[in-house]
């Protein structure tokens, strides 16, 4: 469907791990590129007796929401040097996401996939990604060494490290609920992400961050991939063994983690004097 400046189109778009989402998008001649609305929650809003009119209402005030942050900040989208304080890095599966991984460039460790992504952040509309293809490196004339380069460094410089116990991130999530909650004791497990919970597992792929973990807590460690966003720190002191560890992130895997958001059912574990180890 076409218009004076918009053309709409409706797309199936493959997010991570497969996963494929229905989406409607308002190109506007003047923007590069424009914001993916997801339908799925909108369908389940009229099943609930949302009218087509309101819902459309939402759309488009969705739509206006988040072109701001297209125009502000990518409007110079073909441009490298204007683009690449944006790049940062995040890990994912690599079998989930064989398809994904034929357009982008990728770096293979272990069972997962290091790619590239555009983040662009604005205090005032909000946070948008947007993967980096193979296609964008040709228009940036860059290479894949280059690629990375740029997002390994802006990842470490401008991601902050999050690392707290188990019992700091739950007591936070309550409060943010206005809910109540006691948990006697740690219970040996940590939490790594970055400060904005945003592909915070891509630590297990930056050595010089596990190595300060194991400083910290002054024991080599297992690491659970929790999902995408984070991960699970266990001390070895703990006592828990790699089969009692892998049953754990299946059975998380399988009941609380979106489907999207799955990283691995994999165990990694930390020794400082050999670095990390993977067990399939």
């Amino acid at each position: 469907m076409t218009g004076d400046t918009i053309t709409v189109r409706l797309e199936e778009i493959t997010k991570n791990n497969n996963i494929i989402r229905r989406a409607v998008i308002l190109n506007e001649k003047e923007l590069r590129v424009a914001p993916s609305i997801y339908l799925e929650g909108y369908y389940a809003e009229y099943m609930d007796g949302k009218s087509i009119m309101e819902i459309c209402l939402d759309i488009l005030r969705c739509h206006v929401r988040h072109r701001e942050v297209m125009k502000i900040d990518i409007s110079q989208y073909g441009d490298y040097e204007a683009m690449r304080k944006y790049i940062f890095i995040k890990v994912i599966n690599k079998d989930m996401n064989e398809k994904f991984l034929k357009n982008v460039p990728w770096i293979e460790f272990n069972d997962l996939a290091v790619v590239s992504y555009i983040l662009i952040e604005d205090d005032n509309v909000g946070r948008a990604t947007i993967n980096i293809t193979t296609k964008n490196m040709e228009m940036w004339n860059i290479s894949k060494d280059e690629l990375f380069q740029e997002a390994i460094e802006n990842t470490k410089e401008n991601m902050k490290v999050s690392f707290s116990t188990i019992k700091d991130v739950l007591e936070e999530i309550m409060q943010e609920k206005s809910e109540e909650f006691q948990l006697a004791e740690d219970a040996g497990i940590y939490v790594l992400t970055n400060d904005s919970k945003l592909n915070g597992a891509m630590y297990i792929y930056l050595d010089e961050v596990l190595e300060n973990v194991c400083n910290e807590i002054e024991d080599d460690f297992y690491i659970l991939p929790s999902s995408i966003h984070e991960l699970l720190i266990i001390p070895k002191a703990n006592g828990m063994n790699v089969d009692e560890l892998k049953d754990m992130v299946i059975n998380v895997n399988n009941t609380a983690v979106e489907p999207g958001e799955v990283l691995s059912d994999s165990v990694y574990e930390y020794v400082k004097s050999e670095g990390l180890i993977w067990h399939k």
